[in-house]
């Protein structure tokens, strides 16, 4: 299976601050040559392919299955799949962590495109990258998505969160397939710098101050950060920052400044400036959209 380090967490501890909620589920059977054309998603797709050959283009990049196998296609993602042979499969859209429901379709297919805040990306803590493989317990996944279904086309709340907590099963036992590797000077250290900068995510320090009790020079923890999780630890800061501060204009209650300073952003000009780089809109129009 193919699982590589994560963005912001040792391998496969992430999985325990995932909490995924249930967006749409169906089954379905394609015949030979039936196929999607290129299209994006709004939030994650988990296809469990339980019989036949299928191929899906990522990308770019083709990838071959053969079933019992599986693959997750993030949001914005362009994408087009085909089955090769007669194919069975059950598609589970969800988002990474619970939150309120929005009203977005399924999919947009050529020639629309989503905009940067209409699909459900993943938390910093996911890993950025293609999640796929090999069923090694087939038997128990398929159960486990027969179940998941059964559960998900009930209306009573109960029935709809242990539909959540099914889904946890499976993403669990799938993405938690292989031995994770040990964990390595470089690992433990790139956690304590996280746990400082988490710790001091408000905080007026520079970088350097909030690392300091470390004792070690702010370009050698920069290169340990760095290899472990593909981020320097400035950027990782700024972005679990802009996190904060859109979930705060989402909720509407405080101005665009108590905003930006609640969230760690002393200059407020700074942080519209960044805001309107990374969102694609200015907080005020972004907190008026949402």
């Amino acid at each position: 299976m193919k699982i590589g380090r994560s963005l912001c967490a040792p391998p496969n501890r992430w999985l325990e601050n995932i909490s995924p909620q249930v967006r749409f589920i169906w089954r379905g059977k394609w015949a030979a040559g039936e196929g999607e054309s290129t299209r994006y998603l709004y939030d994650h797709e988990l296809v469990i392919l339980s019989q036949g050959k299928c191929q899906l283009n990522l990308k770019g990049r083709i990838h071959e299955f053969t079933a019992p196998a599986f693959f997750i296609v993030p949001p914005g993602t362009a994408h087009e799949s085909r089955a090769r042979t007669d194919t069975f499969r059950d598609c589970i859209h969800f988002d990474w962590v619970a939150g309120p429901a929005r009203p977005t379709p399924l999919w947009s297919s050529l020639p629309t495109r989503l905009q940067d805040d209409e699909g459900r990306s993943a938390p910093l803590e996911i890993p950025r990258r293609f999640f796929h493989g090999s069923i090694s317990d087939a038997p128990r996944i398929l159960s486990l998505a027969a179940l998941l279904r059964l559960r998900w086309n009930q209306i009573r709340d109960a029935d709809r969160l242990g539909a959540r907590a099914i889904l946890m099963d499976i993403l669990g036992l799938l993405l938690a397939q292989g031995e994770a590797p040990a964990r390595d000077y470089s690992t433990r250290l790139a956690e304590q710098i996280k746990s400082l900068l988490e710790r001091n995510l408000l905080s007026s320090d520079s970088v350097s101050e909030m690392l300091a009790p470390l004792g070690m020079t702010p370009a050698h923890l920069t290169r340990i950060f760095k290899k472990v999780y593909q981020i320097t630890p400035i950027s990782y800061l700024i972005s679990r920052r802009m996190e904060r501060a859109r979930q705060l204009l989402q909720e509407g209650q405080l101005s665009v400044a108590e905003a930006a300073r609640a969230s760690g952003f002393s200059d407020v000009s700074y942080f519209g400036r960044l805001f309107r780089k990374q969102v694609g809109h200015s907080p005020r129009d972004y907190r008026f959209r949402m």
